[in-house]
C-alpha cells in the first residue's frame, strides 16, 4: 500500500510543480505586455493617447453623435430656402434654416418646426408656446412674447394673437410689416378660406365678431344662439334669439347685407339653421307650439333659395313617403354637396303596447328579425335606432333609405354629388365571421333603389368617393389586390385604375397591428392620395 502511494505522490508533486512554473511565466508575460503598452501610448503624444483612451472607455461614443429628426424637414414654395432639424443628445435640437446656395444661414436653439410662408419671405415656428417669426435671407427673428392663444394662416401672412392680461386682438401683417389691435374675444378663429376671424366678445357668448382680414371691415351681432359661415366665405347665416322664437338671417359677405330668412311669429320655434357649401340654399328646423305656447315634439324642414320670396315647407311628418311609425327629429339636416338634396335622420316610433278592452285573452308569440343574432339583447329599444332618408329640394317623395341599425351611409352628405349614394351593411355585433365582408350598394336617391356594387371591401376607414358630376363612383378594393377602381354609373363598367401596378403592392402592411376580427389581410395601411389630374383618369399616390 505505501508503494502505491509513493507512486501516487510523486507524479502529483511533479505536476504542481509544472503548473506552478507555467503561472509564473503567464504573470511575467501580462506584466511585460503592460509595461509596452504603457510606452506605446506614450510615444504617439497626449493627443493619441486620450483619443485611444476615449475610444476604450467610451464604447457608446454614438449616442453623443449629431443626428437629423426624421420630421421637419422642408422646403420654402420658391424653391430658394430649406429647413431642418439637428438633434443633439447633450445641448438639444436646432432649427437650422438655410439659403440653398448657402449664402444665408441662421440656427435656432430649441425651437420647433414650423413652415415657410408662401410668400417664400418668412419661416413661421412656435416653441412652448413662443412664436418665432424668421425672416428669410436677411433681418433678425421676431419672438412674439407677448401674445397667447396664437393662430397663423397656411399662407403665412396673417399672425394673430390675443394680448397676455385681458388685452385685445393683435392682428399682424407679415407682407406689408403691419399691425393692428382690435377688441378682446374669446374662442376667436379663422374661417376655410382664412379671410376672415371670428370671435365672440370678451364675457358675452351671445355675440358674434367678424373681422375680414383683407379689407379690414368689422361685422358684430348680438343675441346670438348659432351661426354658419359658408366654405366659400361669401355667405353667413346666424340665428338670433327673440321672444316669439327666433329669427334667422342671411348676410352676404363682405358686404354685410342682410336678408331675413324666417321669423318666428310665437306659433312655431326655430331649432337649427344651415347652408349649402355655396351658400345660396338654406334650410332650417321648425318645432311646432300648442295653444299655450307650449313646445310640442313634431318637427318639420323649411327651404330658402336666395331671390326667393319666403321659405316653403319641404318635409313634415304626413309627407309622401315617410313610414306611419316614424317621425322627424331635431338632428341636424344637410345638403348633399350640390345642393339637390336634403339628408335627414326618422324616428321610429313604438307602437302602443295598451291591451284592447274586448280582445280575445289569448297570447299569441311570434318572432321575426332582419338578423339573426346568437344573443338577443334584454334592452333592444327601436326607438335608439334612426333611419336616414333623402328629400328632393324641388319637392317630391320622400325616400328612406338607411336604418341605421343594420346599415351605413359610407359616403358623408357633404361629398355627396348627383343622385346616388352608396351604404354598405353594419358589421358590427357577433356575427364576426362576415365582418368587412358584406356587400357594397349603390344607391338611388330619387326612387331608392339599389344596384350591387363590385367592390368587396372598401375598409374602415376606406377610400370611396363619388365624383363631382356624380357619374362614377372610385373607391380602393382592398379585398381585390389592394387596387382602385372606377365604377360607372350609367354603364355598369368598371375600370381597374392602377392596372400598372402589381397586386398587393399599394399601401403597406402593418405588422406590429393587432385588432380584434382583424385578418392578415387587413392589417394594412391605405395608400394617400397625393393629387389627381382635373378629369381624375391619373392619380399619384404613396
Amino acid at each position: 500500500m505505501n508503494v502505491i502511494a509513493n507512486c501516487l505522490a510523486i507524479p502529483g508533486v511533479g505536476m504542481f510543480s509544472f503548473y506552478k512554473n507555467r503561472i509564473q511565466t503567464t504573470i511575467f508575460l501580462l506584466l511585460l505586455l503592460i509595461v509596452l503598452g504603457k510606452e506605446g501610448m506614450t510615444q504617439g503624444g497626449e493627443v493619441l493617447a486620450a483619443s485611444a483612451r476615449d475610444r476604450i472607455i467610451q464604447p457608446d461614443v454614438r449616442s453623443n453623435w449629431e443626428l437629423l429628426q426624421e420630421e421637419g424637414s422642408s422646403i420654402s414654395p420658391d424653391g430658394k430656402y430649406a429647413a431642418w432639424v439637428i438633434v443633439n443628445p447633450k445641448s438639444g435640437s436646432t432649427l437650422v434654416i438655410s439659403a440653398i446656395d448657402g449664402t444665408w444661414r441662421r440656427e435656432l436653439n430649441n425651437q420647433e418646426t414650423g413652415f415657410f410662408a408662401r410668400s417664400g419671405r418668412h419661416y413661421i415656428s412656435t416653441m412652448f408656446g413662443k412664436w418665432c417669426i424668421v425672416p428669410l435671407g436677411v433681418g433678425e427673428p421676431q419672438y412674439l412674447e407677448e401674445l397667447e392663444q396664437m393662430k397663423c394662416d397656411k399662407a403665412g401672412r396673417w399672425v394673430i394673437g390675443q394680448k397676455k392680461n385681458g388685452g385685445g386682438v393683435v392682428v399682424k401683417d407679415l407682407l406689408k410689416g403691419s399691425s393692428l389691435e382690435l377688441e378682446a374675444m374669446d374662442e376667436f378663429s379663422l374661417d376655410k378660406t382664412e379671410n376672415w376671424l371670428l370671435g365672440k366678445r370678451r364675457g358675452d357668448a351671445q355675440s358674434l365678431i367678424l373681422y375680414h382680414l383683407p379689407t379690414g371691415k368689422i361685422l358684430s351681432y348680438t343675441a346670438v344662439q348659432n351661426y354658419e359661415l359658408a366654405g366659400n366665405g361669401r355667405s353667413l347665416l346666424v340665428q338670433l334669439k327673440t321672444d316669439k322664437g327666433g329669427k334667422l338671417l342671411h348676410i352676404s359677405l363682405p358686404e354685410g347685407k342682410q336678408s331675413i330668412v324666417y321669423l318666428a311669429n310665437g306659433e312655431s320655434e326655430l331649432v337649427n339653421g344651415y347652408m349649402d357649401n355655396a351658400g345660396k340654399a338654406i334650410g332650417f328646423t321648425l318645432r311646432d307650439k300648442i295653444v299655450d305656447g307650449t313646445a310640442k315634439e313634431t318637427y318639420s324642414y323649411w327651404y330658402y333659395r336666395l331671390g326667393d320670396a319666403q321659405a316653403r315647407c319641404l318635409v313634415n311628418d304626413s309627407s309622401l313617403g315617410i313610414p306611419a311609425d316614424a317621425r322627424l327629429t331635431s338632428r341636424g339636416s344637410r345638403f348633399t354637396r350640390d345642393g339637390r338634396h336634403l339628408i335627414f335622420g326618422l324616428q321610429p316610433t313604438l307602437a302602443s303596447n295598451e291591451q284592447m278592452k274586448d280582445a280575445v285573452q289569448v297570447d299569441v308569440w311570434g318572432y321575426q328579425d332582419d338578423l339573426i343574432y346568437p344573443n338577443q339583447t334584454a334592452d333592444y329599444n327601436p326607438a335608439e335606432f334612426f333611419y336616414t332618408a333623402v328629400a328632393s329640394v324641388e319637392g317630391g317623395r320622400v325616400t328612406t333609405f338607411v336604418q341605421e341599425r343594420m346599415e351605413n351611409l359610407f359616403v358623408d352628405p357633404e361629398h355627396i354629388g348627383g343622385d346616388y349614394a352608396v351604404v354598405t351593411k353594419n358589421m358590427m355585433g357577433d356575427r364576426f365571421w362576415e365582418y368587412k365582408r358584406d356587400s357594397v350598394w349603390l344607391l338611388s336617391l330619387l326612387d331608392g333603389s339599389r344596384k350591387l356594387l363590385p367592390f368587396i371591401q372598401v375598409g374602415d376607414p376606406g377610400i370611396l368617393e363619388i365624383d363631382k358630376d356624380g357619374t362614377s363612383v372610385i373607391a380602393f378594393d382592398t379585398y381585390r389586390g389592394r387596387h382602385f377602381y372606377r365604377y360607372e354609373i350609367a354603364t355598369g363598367r368598371e375600370i381597374k385604375l392602377s392596372a400598372n401596378v402589381p397586386d398587393w403592392i399599394l399601401g403597406v402592411e402593418n405588422l406590429f397591428f393587432v385588432g380584434w376580427q382583424q385578418t392578415e389581410k387587413e392589417k394594412e395601411i391605405n395608400p394617400v392620395i397625393a393629387a389627381r389630374t382635373e378629369k381624375g383618369n391619373e392619380w399619384l399616390v404613396y
